[in-house]
């Protein structure tokens, strides 16, 4: 006997979030989900979804997902948490400087930069930490004490030492020539 899902005068579960375009499944976690648009629908019906008859009624508009690799499907809300920006020239060039692990002049970086968003949708990661650290600016500049005034009486700033010989002992030595000792 196949197995059914909630009677229509149950009231429905709210829809998850809209997870975005790069989503694992469910069962499998395969990477890679394709997404349709299904109206609201009222009117009681039964349905098999995901190999079981389910009555599936009322239900929202909604966004189906299903995967790419085992066809696993479940449904998403509409209001979606907002997209992240795409990325500007600006911000690809940026990336570009702060991630390559050597370094890259700038105009390199902004010829770099146009070609891959010719060919590319790229989206900026605002959570990231690099995004983060290049929107804050940077900590106010503390006041220096002024510098001291050199002494004009010095020669030099920076203070010499002169090594002094010791006074040679008055009279002859021993190690000078002409002593009387043998």
């Amino acid at each position: 006997m196949p197995q059914t899902g909630p009677l229509p005068d149950q009231p429905v579960a709210p829809l998850p979030p809209y997870s975005g375009d790069l989503t694992e499944c469910a069962k499998c976690a395969y990477p890679e989900a394709s997404t349709t648009y299904r109206a609201a629908s009222c009117n009681p019906s039964r349905v098999e979804f995901n190999g079981v008859m389910q009555f599936r009624n009322p239900l929202p508009e909604r966004l189906e997902r299903s995967c790419n690799r085992c066809e696993y499907k479940w449904d998403e809300a509409l209001d979606s948490v907002p997209a992240e920006p795409p990325a500007t020239v600006e911000d690809l060039a940026y990336a570009l400087q702060h991630c390559a692990p050597y370094p890259v002049h700038p105009q390199a970086a902004e010829h770099t930069a146009r070609r891959l968003l010719d060919v590319f949708h790229v989206q900026v990661r605002l959570g990231h930490p690099m995004w983060i650290s290049a929107h804050t600016p940077p900590p106010p500049l503390v006041p220096q004490p002024p510098e001291p005034q050199p002494d004009p009486g010095l020669t030099s700033v920076v203070p010499i030492v002169l090594n002094e010989q010791p006074a040679t002992p008055a009279g002859p030595t021993a190690f000078e020539s002409g002593s009387t000792e043998s």
